[in-house]
C-alpha cells in the first residue's frame, strides 16, 4: 500500500483515484472546487456516484494537504495550472523521495524542474469508462526506470494496466499531436461520409507524424504503441473527443463560433498556435497538419480540405 496524493479533483482524477482506492492505496486529494471536494470527503466522485471506497482525506488547502509526505503525487489538471502547481508542492519540502506522475497530453515546463522523478502517464483512457472499470492499457513514460517500476506497481490490476515506453521524445510527441490530428479529421469526417477518403486522410496523418517524431529524434516505434495509435484511435475518430468534435464544429459552424462555443477547452487549438514552426518547417512534409492550421488561424476554406491532402498523396 502506497501513500498517493492525487492532485485535480475532475474527471481524470476521480477515474484514476477508483483505481488506485480498488488497489487498497492510501489516498488524499487536493483540488480548487470546493464543490468537488466536499463531495471527495462524503465519498461521491464527479461522476456523481460513490468512489470505491473511502479517502484518506480530501482538502482545497495545500498546506493542509503537504502536512503529509507521499510516495506519489499524481498531476491530474490542466496543462496551464501545472507548473505553477507544482512549484508550490516543492515549496513545502514533503516530496524528497515522492514520485511525481503527470497525465497532461505531451510536453511540459515541468521536466525542467531538477530533481524531481517524473513519469507520464497517457494512453487511450477516457475518464468515465477508467472510472467504471472498463479494461484500459495506457503507457507509463520516464527515463527513471525505478519509477517507472513503482508506478506500474502501484496502478497495475485486472481492469487497468501500464505498458513501460522508453521513448520520452516519441511518447511525449504523439499525444500533442494527436489532438492536432483529431480537429482535422473531425472536419475530414464532417465534409464526407466516404470511408475511403476518411481512410487514406487518416493514413496521411499519420505518415506526417512518423516524419515529426523521426526527425525531432523519437522512435518511430512508438506510433504504434498505445500512446500512439491507441490514443490516436481514440481521439481521432470519435465524437466523444472534445478536439474532433471541434473539427466537425469548424466546418457547420465557422472557427469563430466554434472557437466561441467551446471557450478554448480544445487541447489542439493551443496545440496548432504552439507547433506552428514543427508544421510550417517544410522537411516535416505537414501537408495535412499545415491545411488544418491555414482553415484555423488563415481563413482556409474547409472545403478546400480534402483536395489539398489528396494532391499532397499524389
Amino acid at each position: 500500500m502506497s501513500k498517493i496524493l492525487v492532485v485535480g479533483t475532475g474527471l481524470f482524477g476521480s477515474a484514476l483515484i477508483n483505481i488506485l482506492l480498488f488497489n487498497k492505496h492510501e489516498i488524499y486529494a487536493y483540488g480548487t472546487n470546493a464543490e468537488q471536494i466536499n463531495d471527495f470527503k462524503n465519498g461521491i466522485s464527479v461522476f456523481k456516484n460513490k468512489f470505491y471506497s473511502k479517502l484518506k482525506f480530501a482538502s482545497n488547502d495545500l498546506e493542509k494537504i503537504m502536512e503529509n509526505n507521499y510516495d506519489i503525487i499524481l498531476l491530474a489538471l490542466p496543462k496551464i495550472f501545472l507548473t505553477d502547481t507544482v512549484k508550490k508542492i516543492l515549496s513545502y519540502n514533503k516530496c524528497a523521495n515522492a514520485i511525481f506522475v503527470s497525465t497532461v497530453k505531451g510536453r511540459s515546463d515541468i521536466e525542467n524542474i531538477s530533481d524531481i522523478q517524473l513519469v507520464h502517464l497517457f494512453g487511450p483512457s477516457y475518464a468515465n469508462e477508467v472510472y467504471n472499470f472498463k479494461t484500459t492499457i495506457v503507457n507509463i513514460v520516464s527515463k527513471n526506470e525505478s519509477a517507472l517500476k513503482k508506478v506500474k506497481k502501484a496502478f497495475d490490476n485486472q481492469y487497468f494496466h501500464c505498458v513501460i515506453n522508453r521513448d520520452l521524445v516519441g511518447a511525449l510527441m504523439l499525444p500533442f499531436l494527436k489532438n492536432m490530428g483529431a480537429i482535422g479529421m473531425g472536419m475530414v469526417y464532417s465534409l464526407t461520409d466516404s470511408i475511403n477518403t476518411r481512410a487514406w486522410c487518416f493514413t496521411r496523418m499519420l505518415d506526417e507524424f512518423k516524419t515529426l517524431v523521426k526527425n525531432n529524434g523519437g522512435d518511430v516505434n512508438s506510433l504504434t504503441d498505445y500512446c500512439g495509435i491507441g490514443d490516436i484511435y481514440l481521439t481521432c475518430l470519435h465524437s466523444d473527443s472534445r478536439n474532433f468534435s471541434f473539427g466537425c464544429e469548424v466546418v457547420k459552424l465557422g472557427v469563430q463560433e466554434a472557437v466561441k462555443k467551446n471557450n478554448s477547452n480544445v487541447e489542439g487549438y493551443q496545440a496548432y498556435i504552439d507547433a506552428k514552426p514543427l508544421i510550417t518547417d517544410k522537411k516535416n512534409g505537414c501537408v495535412f497538419l499545415r491545411a488544418v492550421y491555414n482553415i484555423l488561424f488563415n481563413k482556409g476554406s474547409t472545403s478546400e480540405l480534402i483536395d489539398v491532402i489528396f494532391a499532397s498523396c499524389k
